[in-house]
């Protein structure tokens, strides 16, 4: 895990993480229902994708462009690496239903202050893109090592540190479950 993810998710409380972890499976699940698996990977990321670039020849990375401030120089740091690796790298909006440096844009270089000033800029930009179809996986090849588990498997939350502080957060009456299959029910 990076050091910096590390500073930022080891303060972050147990009913949080058990929600990312129940989505992170839910995800392996579905990539499961592929033939694939969800890779989790340790590490400074620069160092993790210098060493995949090399053991999988890697010539394209994709990622979801992150909208928070902290990461901008983690993310940049990759497209840097990508950039002198010349492996092409492709950066998408997909956390928010709108680009979020257009939308500053065009508000004049500063993020709207109120819902209503927001819905004035969206007004403007237009509606967002419909949602892509789900990937066709039909004639890919997604192998799986025997040894995926022990290499790239998801951690336990256990194993991140993460305890629940009281027992209500052990046992709560009210909890909101992770994962996109749950929420699409």
């Amino acid at each position: 895990m990076s050091e910096l993810l590390y500073e930022r998710t080891s303060t972050a409380a147990f009913p949080r993480m058990q929600f990312l972890m129940e989505t992170l499976q839910d995800l392996h699940d579905n990539l499961k229902s592929f033939g694939s698996h969800l890779y989790v990977f340790h590490g400074n990321p620069v160092d993790v994708f210098c060493r995949l670039f090399e053991e999988w020849g890697v010539t394209r990375l994709t990622f979801e462009q992150d909208p928070e401030p902290i990461w901008q120089k983690r993310d940049n740091d990759v497209k840097e690496l990508c950039f002198k690796r010349e492996v092409e790298c492709i950066e998408r909006v997909s956390h928010t239903l709108w680009d979020p440096h257009l939308i500053i844009k065009e508000n004049g270089g500063v993020a709207p202050l109120t819902y209503a000033m927001f819905c004035q800029v969206t007004e403007i930009v237009g509606q967002p893109s419909a949602p892509v179809k789900d990937p066709e996986f039909t004639g890919i090849s997604l192998p799986v090592s025997d040894n995926h588990n022990e290499k790239y498997g998801l951690p336990s939350i256990e194993s991140l540190g993460v305890k629940p502080e009281s027992e209500y957060q052990a046992s709560p009456y009210c909890r909101y479950l992770g994962g996109e299959t749950k929420a699409l029910k």
